[in-house]
């Protein structure tokens, strides 16, 4: 099967429904992330790879004259840039005081033929896919699979809180290639974050699961080998983002896609995507659309980043110590989520724990609470 059909196996059909122009940019992208003897080349915690940006229903050009006046600036200005609307070392919270990103959320809001759209991966989440997958290779552990987003959600939840050490224990055991004389030491070791973590769990569902989550990978422990980690370039965690953008490309054959220019990547995707004359490559200083694209997954990035690092206790305070604008940046973007998924539920895809999805459902909710209350 090759990597087009298989894209395809995971489609519904309602991604060819949508027939519009989708304007695309990224962020952390690391070209390589891999192991090193401190954690990884990369620091990754909280941090997850995020391509999308602005979607039109229609294939029509976007006039951007509204926005840019808004905006104060003229066609002629210098890029639109993440950057440059909220300083991209900015703490979160600051970053929603932007006047110009809350003019930008405005404006998109009030046309009803722009959409968002994204796909991210958050990266700790990511590195131990390949964990549970594994465990599904056991014949007896197959019907498990329907569980996977709850068995990979409890190993994260077991060893998120020591990442940094977990991940140089890691490179201890060269992962992801691991020798088979060490397959049961190291599953011994995934064993022991699991149990600690049973001791501090009061929730009946997530014990269910972290128990579950013990007993599926307990028979590795006499595998002679770990196949899907046997892979040829040692330490590599994650390199192949020509292939998230390829599974971009290939559910929108009906839309017209427009890339922000990635020379490192370009020619693996075209020829990866030989058939497909749907998308196209372009430099962000030519076109608007992508510059908002950029601006869109800088601020999706770093929402992300705050909900991984921040627990509900957190976030409650926070929001009540928000100011107005400050919450309506945000009930705009969870605005703007909801008539994306209303659009096409393809539009916005992500891999990432269950914890994270629980806690930005939350903070949706302790926004609108605000817009709703009698």
């Amino acid at each position: 099967m090759d990597i087009i059909e298989l894209f395809k196996m995971f489609m519904d059909g309602t991604e060819n429904d949508f027939c519009g122009t989708l304007y695309f940019d990224e962020t952390n992208n690391f070209r390589k992330l891999a192991l090193v003897e401190k954690g990884t080349n990369n620091p990754i915690e909280n941090k997850s790879f995020v391509l999308g940006g602005l979607a039109r229903t229609t294939q029509e050009p976007i006039q951007f004259d509204s926005l840019l006046k808004k905006l104060n600036l003229q066609k002629n200005a210098p890029e639109i840039k993440f950057k440059h609307i909220s300083h991209k070392q900015a703490d979160f919270l600051d970053i929603l005081k932007s006047k110009r990103l809350l003019q930008i959320f405005k404006w998109i809001n009030d046309d009803e033929t722009l959409l968002i759209h994204s796909f991210s991966t958050n990266y700790f989440f990511y590195v131990l896919t390949d964990i549970v997958d594994e465990a599904f290779s056991i014949e007896a552990n197959r019907p498990a699979i329907m569980f996977h987003l709850e068995l990979k959600s409890a190993l994260y939840d077991a060893t998120k809180p020591n990442a940094d050490f977990f991940l140089k224990q890691l490179y201890a055991f060269n992962y992801p290639k691991i020798s088979s004389e060490n397959v049961c030491t190291f599953i011994e070791l995934l064993i022991d974050y699991i149990e600690s973590r049973q001791y501090e769990l009061l929730n009946e569902m997530e014990d269910f699961h972290t128990e579950f989550l013990r007993q599926l990978i307990k028979p590795l422990r006499k595998s002679e080998s770990l196949d899907f980690f046997s892979k040829d370039d040692e330490n590599t965690l994650f390199s192949e983002y020509a292939l998230v953008y390829a599974q971009r490309v290939v559910p929108f054959e009906n839309a017209k896609l427009i890339f922000d220019r990635e020379y490192a990547i370009e020619d693996s995707i075209e020829d990866m995507l030989q058939d497909f004359d749907n998308f196209e490559f372009k430099d962000s200083k030519e076109d608007v659309g992508i510059q908002i694209a950029d601006v869109i997954v800088g601020f999706i990035s770093k929402l992300y980043s705050y909900v991984d690092g921040a627990d509900i206790e957190q976030m409650l305070e926070d929001v009540n110590e928000m100011t107005q604008e400050q919450r309506l940046v945000l009930k705009l973007y969870f605005d703007l989520e909801e008539r994306a998924d209303k659009a096409c539920r393809y539009l916005l895809q992500h891999i990432q724990p269950n914890s994270s999805r629980e806690k930005m459902y939350q903070l949706q909710q302790m926004i609108r609470a605000f817009y709703y209350r009698k």
